[in-house]
């Protein structure tokens, strides 16, 4: 991994999981979000158009939610699709 990159993995409770989300959206909302692990860190300023990718699975025995946000400073808005998240268990 290069020094311009942090991963960080573990296995932790929804609660704690949770947290760190919405310390990310409160960096997010800040304009910039440093993320360290050990002796990694690594700061990034946000930019007003993200792209936002979502995937959803499920297979028998594992669920999976990926968020991923990622920004470029020449970035322009483009019209998707509309995107519907909810806590109802629906269709």
């Amino acid at each position: 991994m290069s020094s311009n990159e942090v991963s960080f993995k573990t296995k932790t409770d929804l609660e704690s999981a949770i947290g760190h989300l919405e310390k990310v959206v409160a960096c997010l909302k800040a304009g910039q979000v440093r993320i360290g692990s050990g002796e990694q860190a690594i700061s990034i300023k946000t930019e007003n158009v993200t792209k936002l990718q979502i995937e959803a699975g499920k297979k028998p025995g594992k669920q999976s939610l990926s968020i991923k946000l990622t920004w470029r400073a020449d970035a322009v808005v483009e019209n998707g699709e509309d995107l519907t998240i909810s806590s109802d268990e629906g269709d």
